[in-house]
């Protein structure tokens, strides 16, 4: 498959994070993918299921995002649909489950009392992995570019998505720039 340009400015970022992701067990054996909070600024790990042939939907929170990916999807064809919603009423935006779910950085978004309720609702619409990235730790952060949304409402660790059956993983040491808590759990009940 043809390497998209529009990737390349992403091609280093996070590297040892796409290395613990691809950890996994058959993350890219699947057909269909909704990832949460996709912005032009953090668009990793989009790359790499691109080039497995997934057929990727985004749901962003974030208007101006979503109108920024909409003009870079119409040059690039990455994704099959844009959606904009919040994934805390993700069962009143989704008309249908994915085989993967990945909700990459954006648990730390989430109020403690929502973390939970929202990781139990991403687990009825994932049908085979549902995959979390997000800071290992406290790592305090405001709005970002006039997004408030992009401010850090909890301090996840590994125990937190542990006690809901998720496997996980760390890099580098919590708190700290460029710590990843990346947690996973097979939803496939089969």
């Amino acid at each position: 498959m043809k390497r998209l340009k529009v990737f390349e400015p992403y091609k280093d970022r996070a590297k040892k994070r796409k290395l613990q992701v691809a950890k996994i067990p058959n993350i890219y054996a699947y057909d269909t993918l909704l990832y949460i909070g996709a912005s032009p600024d953090r668009f990793e790990l989009i790359d790499e299921f691109y080039y497995a042939n997934y057929e990727i939907d985004v749901l962003e929170i974030f208007e101006p995002n979503v109108q920024a990916l909409e003009v870079m999807n119409r040059r690039w064809k990455i994704f099959n649909k844009i959606m904009l919603g919040d994934v805390r009423r993700i069962e009143e935006i989704l008309q249908h489950q994915y085989d993967v779910i990945v909700f990459w950085h954006g648990p730390e978004h989430l109020g403690l009392l929502d973390f939970v309720p929202t990781m139990r609702k991403l687990e009825d619409f994932a049908l085979r992995l549902l995959i979390c990235g997000c800071p290992w730790g406290d790592y305090p952060q405001g709005a970002v570019k006039g997004n408030r949304n992009e401010k850090h409402l909890s301090s996840l660790f590994p125990a937190d998505f542990e006690a809901l059956g998720f496997n996980t993983s760390t890099i580098k040491r919590s708190p700290g720039r460029g710590s990843n808590l990346l947690a996973w759990k097979e939803t496939d009940e089969s």
